[in-house]
């Protein structure tokens, strides 16, 4: 009996380490993965689908961490930090973004060409991913590393220039 309770106590005590690590490694890590994809859907005569998403659409990193972005099949794409006032939350405002013109802009992209932009990092503050404005073109199928250099406690909202609708949150520990 003596020798069970020890065996469940010790079990117990690696179950709590195991719960801890996993708790603290949720809790934003030096490195994280954010991926960015993209697909469609169609069904004849009803609608088209627009798949493309970030996944997944909230992420929690150490200041001075590594964000790796990975930009999955054949479209493009863009990690760009905006003012969550900027993020687009209507069609109407999806359809004529703002702030994505903004970056384009920025970017060098020529609106009338598939050609990537003539500048694929806009660095608006400090080196690093710090604040809005910060954004860095994804070439399709390509994976691109980013330095977090927010001070700890902010808050990223991040959006797809391109695809407006794929937003998301990145919170500096």
């Amino acid at each position: 009996m003596f020798r069970r309770m020890s065996l469940m106590t010790a079990l117990a005590a690696v179950v709590a380490v195991a719960v801890t690590a996993v708790a603290l490694g949720a809790s934003g890590g030096s490195s994280a993965t954010l991926t960015a994809t993209a697909g469609t859907k169609y069904v004849i005569n009803k609608y088209a689908q627009d798949l493309s998403r970030f996944s997944p659409g909230a992420v929690t990193i150490k200041s001075g961490g590594t964000l790796t972005v990975k930009a999955k099949g054949p479209a493009p794409h863009s990690f760009s930090v905006v003012k969550a006032s900027q993020l687009p939350k209507t069609t109407k405002q999806i359809e004529q973004c703002k702030v994505c013109q903004t970056l384009a802009t920025a970017h060098g992209a020529d609106p009338h060409s598939d050609a990537p932009p003539t500048k694929p990092v806009v660095d608006v503050g400090a080196t690093g991913i710090d604040q809005a404005g910060d954004s860095v073109f994804l070439a399709p199928s390509s994976t691109t590393k980013l330095k977090i250099t927010a001070k700890k406690g902010t808050t990223l909202y991040f959006m797809c220039a391109i695809h407006p609708w794929m937003q998301g949150k990145l919170q500096v520990k």
